[in-house]
């Protein structure tokens, strides 16, 4: 597609074993797409970060993660430079998935099954603006066909 990173490198990061590709936030589908996640948010769309897709295997996971930036992480400040935190997270479930594949929040006890044309929006700050701990997930295994999702 244009305007598509297409690497598909298998991402190096503990816990992750999907591979993703990123889409530039000028192409035509992912300027849609990002308008559409920043409306339900209540952001604006030039905050939000260029679209990824990625793709899960049978047997791909992505273990419990956050999905905004640690203060203890050593490239924290950079980071914060350069885009900010991520203040809010949307996960698109491009496809049905045969089994496994759903997005876990255990703290949360709760548990979404990937749906084709559904989506999951989580803020990762507390009202406060702290850090919201509650929204620790997981991208769980892929036991039967494949999973693609955009975020």
């Amino acid at each position: 597609a244009e305007g598509a990173e297409l690497s598909q490198d298998l991402i190096e990061e503990t816990g992750r074993t999907s591979t993703s590709s990123t889409v530039k936030r000028t192409t035509p589908v992912a300027a849609a797409a990002i308008s559409r996640a920043a409306f339900l948010a209540g952001c604006s769309p030039f905050c939000a970060e260029a679209l990824q897709v990625v793709h899960y295997d049978p047997g791909q996971k992505y273990d419990l993660h956050n999905d905004w930036f640690d203060p203890g992480h050593p490239y924290y400040a950079d980071r914060m430079r350069a885009r900010g935190q991520r203040i809010v997270s949307v996960f698109c479930y491009l496809t049905d998935v045969e089994g496994g594949g759903c997005t876990h929040f255990p703290r949360l006890e709760r548990r979404f099954k990937p749906e084709r044309g559904t989506a999951v929006l989580w803020f990762n700050q507390n009202i406060n603006g702290a850090m919201d701990e509650r929204v620790l997930h997981a991208g769980e295994e892929v036991t039967a066909g494949d999973k693609w999702g955009a975020n």
